[in-house]
């Protein structure tokens, strides 16, 4: 499945209303490095650019930000590794933390909290060479 930009932006657009929809406030947005990277900063824009950090699964640290409730966003949950090891890494001060795609697998091991559709074949996003 190869999206356009365009196609991308209308699913950030979903994922926005979701959120949203869901009454789910959150003060920190926090892209999992690097697929994250743009579908947060195009979701910040929906949510009066809320405060934007940047998470690598692969570093040997945890991050902690003085916010109270975080939003962990990544583009797509193939196995669902990457943004279960990542949601274990952040730690909201005292609130909670939700986690985001835009497309989730249909054989993800894990299954986020807002995503906009189950897929079942490898998502080509713009971004990602190949």
């Amino acid at each position: 499945m190869k999206l356009s930009w365009g196609e991308v932006e209308t699913a950030v657009k979903q994922l926005a209303q979701l959120i949203q929809q869901d009454g789910y406030a959150f003060d920190g947005l926090i892209a999992v490095a690097r697929g994250g990277w743009i579908p947060a900063r195009l979701l910040a824009s929906h949510f009066d650019n809320v405060p934007l950090l940047s998470l690598s699964p692969s570093m040997p640290f945890t991050l902690s930000h003085a916010f109270e409730n975080g939003l962990l966003l990544d583009d797509c949950a193939e196995s669902g590794r990457t943004l279960e090891d990542a949601r274990h890494l952040v730690q909201p001060m005292g609130g909670r933390l939700q986690t985001a795609v835009l497309f989730t697998r249909s054989d993800s091991l894990f299954v986020p909290d807002y995503y906009v559709a189950i897929v079942d074949e490898p998502v080509q996003f713009p971004w990602r060479s190949g």
